[in-house]
């Protein structure tokens, strides 16, 4: 491998380390917030909730872990967009990309895992509404950010 390749290749996945951290840091966050204001009935523990007892997951700690494992899962997803779709320069794909996974998420590996009782839909309409639009919005943080990354740097190259 070349040397500007290796380079691109280390560029590529230290832009996606951090902007997953700091996207899945900062909309799960924000998620937190809205559970505790009340506008979901799902908070960051659910992320977790594989991984810690039922009866803690109300507790703080258990919130602060789902927010750990969401930052995972955001670096992982990504690394998975900055090697397949970070070459398209448009926000709708993150759109997409916040729509699949939330798709992916809470109808796909929610009712495998057993994180929520039932479909996310027969939760609440408040609830559905506000976790549909925090993983919009963090699809199009983590697309719109890594495609601006690379499209800026392209263009500085040529």
């Amino acid at each position: 491998m070349t040397e500007d390749k290796k380079n691109v290749k280390e560029r590529k996945l230290k832009s996606a380390l951090m902007i997953g951290a700091v996207g899945g840091a900062f909309w799960t966050l924000v998620g937190y917030a809205a559970y505790f204001m009340n506008f979901s009935k799902l908070g960051p523990s659910l992320f977790a909730k594989p991984f810690i007892s039922q009866e803690s997951l109300d507790q703080p700690f258990a919130h602060f872990m789902g927010i750990g494992v969401a930052i995972v899962f955001s670096i992982l997803v990504s690394l998975a967009y900055v090697f397949t779709l970070a070459h398209f320069y448009s926000p709708l794909i993150g759109v997409a990309l916040g729509g699949g996974v939330f798709l992916l998420f809470f109808y796909g590996l929610s009712p495998l895992l057993g994180l929520t009782k039932q479909p996310i839909h027969l939760i609440g309409m408040n609830t559905f509404a506000t976790e549909l639009c925090l993983f919009i919005l963090w699809g199009l943080f983590i697309g719109f950010s890594l495609s601006t990354e690379f499209s800026s740097r392209d263009n500085a190259v040529r």
